[in-house]
């Protein structure tokens, strides 16, 4: 018989054997606690440590009784105390290279007092710890459910399920507050895993007063708390498994995707966003609009496939066509036209606007002092091939003509009339238009009656003989007029500065000496190579500058200033013209 008994214990042995040995406190594998971990709170914390032996590597503030104002009111007072860290110390020790992450569990003991002084210093907390370390990772946790009928005195009306959620709902509001600013903020449930349906702490949990837990609840408590830390903690060791969507979205509620560890079986949630309405992007015209009738558009949810439809207000736009035309409108008299809408069928009559006269350039019937300018011309009109004898004016011509009483409306006139210029465009000069140096060397060289050039040696790399100021070019360069930017480059779409413009009109004219010794310029200096073509322009009336005492000689150039110019220095040895 002992033989037996013997046999069937060392079988028992044997088969124990096969099992690992489980740590009394052991919680997830993943999770190394170490001196980073700070902990915040009351006698619960410190039972929590007494109970679990793995904590001790952990910084813990604690005391028993201990309020959250303590944690940030009376920070200076050392009153004896059998903990190792002192709440009373908190913030004087605390520095932030100290933690990484911390879980606060405080507000069992402010149950009953003010709710807006809980909320305010708990603010103040959370703030000081993110002021010391701003990427601090912050658990704040809703703290363990009471059971009143356990509780003695006035502490049965006091420590109601009531009380407990009104201080959670205010420990929540301030995680979501943090949240909201970027900061680490997370929230650490320690109520519902302990209580029943009603919310009270359950018996297998309570340690007799209604308060407090037994052994098995902090090392239950203890479990809780590290399973949430593995699974947001970043440090923590997980082997994560490619995860699975364990709640597809729907048009009204967010889904998930899991991912599990595959070491500890602690999971995490990828949020999948709920779109929080239909995703209307499938969308077709089920019937068009017309000028008068509203017309249908129809969207259909690329979710749940749900159609919705939706009116397009009429054009309320005709789509007029020629029905017939009574009368074709000329030069000088409108005509008129019956229309219908090609829509609706509604008929109107119109009478569209005279043409007005097109007319042609001139035949030069008298001329002005060499220049045409302030002579007649014979007009024809291209359409109706009427006849109108009037004074030139290029204002027939381009509609960004200047005023006549503009400055640059006369020698607009002369430069076209003269072929100095047919414009920027068929009916626009662009008096405001910048000049580059081929087209002042242009301008000049149509002024002096486009002479041939004598030589066909072209100094410059960047004259092509395509370019239309090529002969232009190797004239000004015969005449003196310029030598280029370089002794081999042009540079023609340079844009050319009103000094430029002047020195080229002063060298054309044969380099003249000033009849004035003073410059009424601030801006022209003696020591500049411009200083004589500008003394001699303004002395002679060619320029007044941009103001009495300015020239302005760095500026662009403008299309009506350098033929302005031009008009007149050719003006000067001409005859005033006839009236």
């Amino acid at each position: 018989m002992k033989k037996r008994l013997v046999s069937v214990f060392l079988v028992c042995l044997c088969v124990f054997a096969l099992f690992p040995t489980v740590s009394a406190t052991a919680t997830v594998p993943c999770m190394t606690i170490d001196s980073k971990l700070l902990m915040i709170g009351d006698s619960n914390t410190v039972a929590l440590r007494s109970y679990n032996t793995d904590l001790y590597p952990a910084t813990i503030y604690a005391r028993i009784n201990g309020r959250i104002e303590e944690c940030v009111e009376n920070w200076s007072r050392y009153p004896a105390d059998r903990y190792t860290k002192c709440i009373y110390q908190l913030l004087k020790e605390l520095s932030g290279n100290q933690f990484r992450t911390v879980v606060i569990n405080m507000g069992t003991n402010n149950i009953g007092g003010s709710t807006t002084k809980f909320r305010t210093k708990y603010r103040e907390l959370m703030e000081t710890l993110y002021t010391k370390n701003p990427n601090a990772v912050i658990y704040v946790c809703k703290i363990l459910p009471t059971n009143p009928n356990h509780c003695s005195g006035d502490y049965r009306q006091l420590y109601t399920p009531a009380n407990v959620k009104r201080i959670n709902d205010e420990v929540a509001g301030i995680q979501q507050e943090f949240a909201a600013l970027g900061y680490q903020a997370r929230l650490l449930d320690l109520n519902t895993p302990f209580s029943d349906a009603n919310g009270v702490l359950l018996s297998k949990y309570d340690s007799g007063g209604g308060v407090h837990l037994n052994a098995n609840g902090y090392k239950k408590m203890n479990q809780v708390i590290q399973t949430v830390l593995a699974q947001g903690d970043p440090e923590a060791n997980h082997t994560w498994d490619d995860g699975v969507t364990t709640l597809p979205p729907t048009c009204g509620s967010d889904g998930f995707y899991t991912y599990t560890c595959t070491v500890c079986g602690g999971t995490k949630n990828l949020v999948i966003p709920a779109s929080n309405a239909h995703q209307w992007n499938h969308t077709w015209v089920s019937v068009s609009p017309t000028c008068v009738k509203e017309g249908t558009r129809v969207y259909q949810c690329t979710l749940c496939g749900q159609e919705r439809f939706e009116a397009i207000p009429a054009t309320g736009v005709h789509t007029w066509g020629i029905e017939i035309v009574l009368s074709t409108p000329t030069c000088t008299e409108s005509g008129r036209c019956r229309y219908i809408c090609t829509q609706c069928g509604k008929a109107k009559e119109q009478q569209p606007d005279a043409l007005g006269h097109a007319w042609m350039f001139p035949e030069i019937l008298s001329e002005g002092v060499k220049t045409g300018h302030g002579g007649l011309g014979r007009y024809t009109c291209s359409r109706c091939q009427a006849v109108k004898v009037a004074r030139l004016c290029a204002r027939e011509v381009f509609v960004d003509m200047p005023s006549a009483k503009n400055w640059a409306h006369a020698p607009i006139d002369w430069a076209y009339f003269s072929g100095i210029t047919s414009g920027r465009t068929e009916n626009t000069f662009d008096p405001q238009g910048t000049c580059t140096r081929a087209e002042v060397i242009t301008f000049l060289w149509c002024a002096a009656g486009r002479p041939e050039p004598k030589t066909t040696q072209n100094p410059f790399t960047d004259v092509s003989p395509k370019r239309y100021y090529y002969k232009a070019a190797l004239w000004a360069v015969e005449q003196g007029i310029t030598a280029g930017k370089t002794e081999t480059t042009f540079a023609p779409k340079a844009t050319c500065t009103r000094a430029e413009t002047l020195c080229f009109l002063w060298c054309a004219a044969g380099k003249p000496e000033p009849s004035v010794s003073t410059c009424p310029f601030t801006d022209v200096s003696p020591k500049k190579y411009y200083y004589l073509p500008v003394l001699w322009a303004s002395s002679i009336g060619i320029t007044a500058g941009t103001t009495p005492t300015t020239f302005s000689p760095k500026k662009v150039c403008t299309r009506a200033q350098v033929i302005t110019f031009l008009y007149k220095a050719s003006m000067l040895n001409a005859e005033e013209p006839q009236p």
